[in-house]
């Protein structure tokens, strides 16, 4: 089922025999999207990706910004040269290697994730900002927030309307982006550059996003070329906010349970304790359940001592970054 498709079925409980306005329909779909989240939280494996080739690093760069769908990184390997990077800290990276881009080029056998930033790219040099969408239907206010040179914070916004370029207040020194956010969502891609309407990409915000949240990694060594990284990482979960066509990551035989969810917000709005109880009490055993279903591997037999158990795979670490 899709998101709207459970969102008729939680119409045709509440007896909105008329459909649904669209006051009530957006605040269903946000009861939805919480109790989403919410039981997917609960199985992290849901929302696990494996085998996806989408970072390349570019030579004599050690930074990179992962894409807006990942919200934790597994494992970052290399299939060409058949390593896995293993993750370190940020202030191990600093001490081998402060020059960064500088010096001490070769393969990262090593990676640091560093949190989220606002930024895909950092500034090449101290600059203004503008701002375009894709799309001419999009009007919206971009804000961003920045470090000055000097390190002095300033903060600024323009109205965006279609496809028009716009430089984002007055200063021409913005050094970092710490904050890029629109006031409403938009239904083009929003991007940020450097000194002019086509310098280089700062930051872009997609379709139904208002704020920018990159994950941040530092790489060592530095790579001296350009290398196609493969992840497995967790991803963000989909908002029905944004396409109540899609489908959620909870497959059919449970997706009863987030209409009861919604049920349960709806009676809380409308102070129908009695009914909260008895939609609380299926919900949550349905989440048990399906917790147990998702984790559990009945199915599996275990015989102790039972046949040979083969030697794991030797461990090793590298020593030295020539290892």
């Amino acid at each position: 089922m899709t998101f709207q498709d459970i969102l008729d079925q939680v119409g045709a409980r509440l007896n909105f025999a008329g459909g649904l306005t669209a006051a009530t329909r957006t605040r269903l779909l946000g009861y939805l999207a919480n109790r989403h989240r919410e039981v997917v939280s609960k199985v992290p494996k849901l929302r696990n990706v494996y085998g996806a080739p989408i970072l390349t690093t570019v030579a004599g760069r050690q930074q990179y910004s992962l894409s807006p769908s990942i919200k934790k990184l597994l494992h970052l390997y290399d299939t060409t040269n058949q390593r896995e990077l293993y993750p370190v800290d940020a202030g191990l990276i600093r001490l081998v290697n402060p020059g960064g881009a500088v010096i001490n080029f070769g393969l990262p056998i090593r990676y640091a994730d560093i949190g989220y930033i606002a930024y895909q790219q950092p500034m090449p040099s101290a600059n203004m900002l503008w701002a375009v969408s894709s799309a001419n239907t999009d009007t919206v206010t971009v804000s961003v927030e920045y470090i000055r040179t000097g390190g002095y914070p300033g903060t600024a916004n323009v109205a965006l309307t279609g496809t028009t370029a716009v430089q984002i207040g007055t200063d021409a020194d913005i050094q970092t982006l710490t904050k890029f956010y629109l006031s409403n969502t938009a239904t083009g891609f929003v991007t940020l550059h450097a000194a002019n309407a086509t310098g280089t990409t700062i930051s872009t915000l997609g379709r139904g996003q208002t704020y920018a949240r990159f994950r941040g990694i530092l790489l060592d060594p530095t790579p001296s070329a350009n290398i196609t990284f493969t992840l497995d990482y967790q991803r963000t979960v989909p908002d029905p906010l944004i396409d109540s066509d899609d489908e959620p990551l909870i497959d059919e035989d449970w997706q009863w349970i987030l209409v009861l969810g919604v049920l349960m917000d709806e009676c809380t709005k409308n102070e129908n304790a009695q009914g909260y109880l008895e939609f609380k009490d299926a919900y949550e055993k349905g989440v048990n359940d399906f917790i147990s279903d998702m984790m559990n591997a009945d199915d599996w037999i275990v015989i102790p001592n039972r046949g040979i158990v083969p030697k794991p795979y030797p461990l090793k670490l590298p020593i030295s970054d020539a290892s």
